[in-house]
């Protein structure tokens, strides 16, 4: 990664240390989400499958995410989790919660969790 810098969770916005460059193990992330970009992004070109959208609760260590998962057909958490393995999942319209933090929720149209660091994941009806 390029340009990033280090804070703390509880104290978010209190930068610790920036980085021109930093190499960072997938294993060693839990979430990633992209901050703002200033430019406009290029359209995609690709096609679009319609999925079905489901509400989903996902518990990772000291952190807690509702947000919705889209995929093809019903969905089966045991099936999605399985087909994940070493990759991240994307979820919409996220709100991630802070046990250290309880009072700063952050809230990102889409986050990407790291399937291994899932402790719990629920669907909402």
């Amino acid at each position: 990664m390029r340009n990033t810098t280090v804070e703390c969770l509880e104290s978010p916005g209190k930068v610790l240390e920036n980085n021109l460059v930093s190499i960072l193990p997938k294993s060693g992330m839990v979430l990633a989400f992209e901050l703002p970009q200033k430019r406009v992004q290029p359209p995609h070109h690709f096609k679009k499958y319609p999925k079905d959208k489901y509400e989903v609760f996902i518990i990772l260590d000291g952190m807690e995410v509702p947000g919705e998962i889209h995929v093809q057909g019903t969905l089966d958490l045991l099936h999605v989790l399985t087909d994940a393995g070493e990759s991240f999942l994307p979820l919409s319209q996220a709100t991630v919660a802070i046990e250290t933090n309880p009072t700063f929720l952050l809230r990102q149209t889409e986050v990407l969790v790291y399937a291994r660091h899932m402790r719990l994941s629920a669907r909402w009806s």
